[in-house]
């Protein structure tokens, strides 16, 4: 898995998510997909792997998930490198997702997509910064330019 390196740690949440060409479909646009939120993290290492034939050094990840949802990662890894999503440790959501494409993700002309409000105009995706003053909790909202 990849992702965050360095600063994923034990008690860390992550969401997991992986990449590849739905098989059946008939297309071979990539598509990316959340398969697991708010996995909490039990370890980090590393371990030694073989890659042409010389030991490399690789990080791990050790996550608490039920059955279920070990069999989702399993499968998972038969893919393009899995990736880990560091959350915020306040942010506990669970919030379904169906994916992105390529050609979504590109707006199908190349030009990135804008998150748009109900009117169907675009405007500035939103953002929020918590500010820790000793301490103090500040959350700051606003829109990008």
């Amino acid at each position: 898995m990849t992702g965050v390196s360095g600063f994923i740690t034990p008690s860390s949440r992550v969401d997991v998510l992986v990449s590849g060409t739905p098989d059946g479909n008939g297309s071979q646009e990539q598509r990316s997909k959340v398969i697991l939120q708010n996995i909490r993290v039990l370890a980090t290492g590393t371990s030694i792997e073989q890659r042409n034939d010389k030991p490399v050094e690789v990080p791990t990840v050790t996550l608490l998930v039920s059955p279920e949802d070990a069999e989702k990662l399993t499968l998972a890894t038969r893919q393009e490198p899995v990736r880990l999503a560091l959350r915020n440790y306040r942010d506990e959501d669970v919030i379904r997702t169906p994916g992105i494409s390529t050609h979504t993700l590109l707006g199908g002309d190349g030009t990135p997509v804008q998150a748009t409000a109900d009117t169907g105009e675009h405007v500035a995706p939103r953002y929020a910064v918590e500010i820790l003053r000793g301490e103090q909790l500040t959350l700051q909202k606003g829109f990008r330019d």
